[in-house]
């Protein structure tokens, strides 16, 4: 923990404690002896609770958001936000409204995304490659991930879309 000017004020600072923090909570929840599926939902929390400072100014992109979610699984975005709420409010008196807002952004751009509860699942499955009449091997899971990759960039929300996208992959690659 440093001391740091900003904003005109001597302000506390600890650059990587979400990191060590969640190395420490499952140090901790094991010491106290809490169950043992606790640690993988804490853990992922305590990480990355400091999420919607990731992108600098900018308020977190959808992609941003699609992918905080996989890193948290088993944990949820709501449960994030809650962890997040409860961080913010624990800081010295200031104006929070500004974070709070960013906090607030987090939590209704994941409603819209439908992630609150789960994190985004592939669209596009070997079974659609098959049935576009590729042949199962190796060659399936780098082609399945950069679809993942696409989904999870916004390229496509839905199977039609995943469909399109394969169909225009495959076509740019035999040209």
């Amino acid at each position: 923990t440093i001391q740091k000017e900003r904003d005109g004020q001597s302000r506390w600072s600890s650059p990587g404690h979400a990191a060590v923090g969640a190395t420490l909570a499952a140090s901790w929840l094991e010491r106290i002896g809490a169950p043992s599926r606790f640690a993988p939902l804490v853990a992922p929390l305590v990480r990355h609770h400091m999420a919607h400072h990731d992108t600098g100014e900018q308020l977190p992109s959808d992609s941003h958001l699609r992918r905080l979610a996989r890193k948290l699984a088993p944990a949820t975005m709501t449960e994030l936000v809650r962890v997040m709420r409860a961080d913010a409010r624990g800081r010295p008196p200031r104006d929070d409204a500004p974070l709070l807002a960013r906090i607030d952004f987090v939590a209704n751009r994941t409603q819209a995304l439908t992630l609150q509860d789960s994190a985004p699942q592939p669209i596009l499955l070997g079974r659609d490659l098959l049935d576009r009449g590729l042949t199962a091997g190796r060659h399936f899971k780098p082609l399945l991930q950069e679809a993942f990759e696409a989904q999870l960039d916004g390229t496509f929300d839905d199977h039609d879309g995943a469909l399109n996208w394969l169909d225009s992959r495959l076509k740019r690659k035999s040209n």
